[in-house]
């Protein structure tokens, strides 16, 4: 069954940009395999999202840790929970940001 697709996505390539994407698809035609490649970034993007927003908050969730044994603090398990879930609430927006900044300097 064919698969409609209606909207359309182009560009222009020197000659040896497009020799060096049609030898990446191997035998695929190159527009199948550019539509490939463009769709796996979104899954890509979304597991660098889940890495990086993970070890935001082990790194909030371990620094608060480490001040409060500086300052001699005994922590109570209701104190460390609610260090994690703050570390949960606020990860998701810190990935996004440092994912943000890292994309500032790759090309457009």
């Amino acid at each position: 069954m064919t698969v409609r697709r209606p909207k359309c996505l182009s560009t222009r390539l020197t000659a040896d940009e497009y020799t060096a994407l049609e030898a990446l698809a191997g035998g695929q035609r190159i527009g199948t395999w550019a539509r490939d490649q463009l769709l796996a970034m979104t899954a890509r993007r979304a597991t660098e999202e889940t890495v990086v927003g993970e070890i935001a908050a082990l790194r909030t969730i371990v620094l608060n840790l480490q001040f409060a044994f500086i300052r001699g603090e005994a922590l109570s398990e209701a104190d460390v929970q609610k260090l994690i879930d703050r570390a949960d609430r606020d990860k998701v927006r810190k990935a996004r940001a440092r994912l943000a900044v890292g994309q500032e300097g790759s090309p457009s």
